[in-house]
């Protein structure tokens, strides 16, 4: 149960002396700079960043890295906060990235579907191109009476091996 700092190793070097002056003035004694280092953190510490950006991750990793720091039972605290939000506790504002992230998982797998969908009416199909049925018997064929290897059978009808293994071993 100690306080840990995390100082982002970015390009800026003022801005490695920044987070590690502001980490210091906030009582931490301890800090990491890799984030391998999170794997050690354990249930009841309090790991200590200087701001969000800090962290370098997208809003979705940001919320997958919460839930994380949450399972392990590990609180976070942000030093430098947004000066809009002074009274927003850590816990709300963590609360409210993964919201967001969340929303913005949603938006992107409509945005997905909806893509399909008009790419369907207008005629595309996506995926991998479908084989056909004589394709198929040849490939059994070939295997079951003909001991052709998979790798022989892939040559001969022209199919990778992935299809010729997947047609061999599926049942009708």
């Amino acid at each position: 149960m100690e306080k840990i700092g995390y100082v982002y190793s970015s390009l800026d070097e003022m801005y490695i002396k920044e987070q590690i002056e502001a980490i210091k003035n906030f009582g931490v004694k301890k800090m990491i700079l890799d984030e391998e280092e999170f794997k050690e953190l354990r249930k009841g510490d309090e790991l200590i960043v200087y701001e969000l950006k800090s962290l370098g991750k997208s809003i979705t990793q940001l919320a997958s890295f919460f839930t994380y720091l949450d399972k392990k039972g590990v609180k976070m605290t942000v030093i430098s906060k947004c000066k809009d939000y002074p009274d927003v506790t850590d816990k709300q504002f963590i609360d409210l990235v993964v919201e967001l992230a969340d929303l913005e998982s949603f938006i992107i797998s409509e945005r997905t579907t909806k893509g399909i969908q008009i790419a369907r009416r207008s005629g595309r199909v996506g995926g991998r191109p479908k084989i056909s049925k004589e394709k198929v018997e040849e490939i059994r064929y070939l295997y079951h009476n003909q001991s052709y290897t998979l790798r022989k059978i892939a040559e001969t009808c022209d199919v990778s091996l992935g299809t010729a293994y997947k047609y061999i071993h599926e049942q009708d």
